[in-house]
């Protein structure tokens, strides 16, 4: 009598809950928390990028006699590379975190929890009805609907618990550090300023202002350069630091978790098989 009580009261529990939907809700905050994060930091990652490609394409040229050109920041290459990685990973990450969120509406609308009170209300009415236990397949078919109907909501709010615990404040502080990269904000300074040299000068004088014009142009821009690609380098470890999240958090930890829950269902059939034996 005590375990039919106790079943009926989970069972109902887990019926408010399917109904009523509180877990789900939480469960969808936290997926839209996710993606208005996750599309704050693609944009900072493709506003870096700009500017990285702004200082690559920067250009000096002096023309006397042979024209001498030089382009300092080829050298960010490698950077540029990363970014673009990194861009891909967090443009990987709202994808799932889009298909999460479209199979926590599926699972959690109104005709998977009528199949669910169906299964339910059967499994109580032959629970009370019958001397014995209700039949190893009724049993299965309520494992799996229950199965169905909360695994995504149990997979998102442990990741959820596992976030807060242990990932949120350092992921928060990346986010924002990346945001105010200098890199991200200022690339648009780096245009370089032509002066138009008046035709009526004579030769000596126009090359004296062109030669100061340039002078004063490449001193400033090479100092915002040499700023902006220290900016990148310290960015380095917060763009590694989300990378490593964003794949643990839309990816890895949802497999495992969904495998835990898989495996824990098939431990359950086991266990029901085993009593109908005995």
């Amino acid at each position: 009598m005590n375990k039919k009580v106790a079943m009926s009261g989970l069972l109902i529990i887990a019926l408010l809950l399917s109904v009523f939907r509180p877990l789900d809700k939480y469960a969808e905050n936290y997926i839209e928390e996710n993606i208005v994060s996750a599309l704050l930091t693609y944009g900072a990652a493709r506003a870096i990028n700009s500017g990285i490609s702004v200082v690559k394409e920067i250009e000096f040229s002096i023309s006397v006699g042979a024209g001498v050109n030089a382009t300092p920041g080829a050298a960010l290459d490698p950077l540029d590379d990363l970014i673009e990685r990194f861009s891909w990973v967090v443009m990987m990450a709202i994808t799932s975190l889009g298909i999460q969120k479209l199979l926590l509406a599926i699972l959690g609308s109104q005709l998977a929890t009528v199949a669910f009170a169906i299964v339910a209300f059967i499994y109580l009415f032959s629970l009370w009805r019958s001397k014995g236990k209700p039949a190893t397949l009724l049993t299965q078919s309520l494992c799996i609907v229950l199965f169905v109907r909360f695994e995504f909501v149990f997979v998102l709010l442990t990741n959820y618990l596992i976030e807060e615990a242990f990932i949120e404040e350092s992921k928060q502080q990346s986010i924002h550090n990346i945001q105010m990269s200098p890199i991200a904000t200022d690339y648009e300074n780096l245009k370089l300023d032509t002066q138009n040299i008046p035709e009526e000068e004579g030769i000596l004088d126009s090359l004296k202002r062109k030669f100061s014009a340039v002078s004063d142009s490449v001193a400033s821009k090479m100092e915002s350069i040499k700023v902006l690609t220290e900016a990148v380098t310290e960015a380095l470890e917060d763009i590694l630091h989300l990378i490593a999240i964003f794949i643990l958090q839309t990816i890895i930890l949802p497999i495992a978790l969904l495998w835990t829950l898989y495996k824990a269902t098939l431990m359950l059939f086991a266990y029901f098989r085993k009593l109908e034996k005995e």
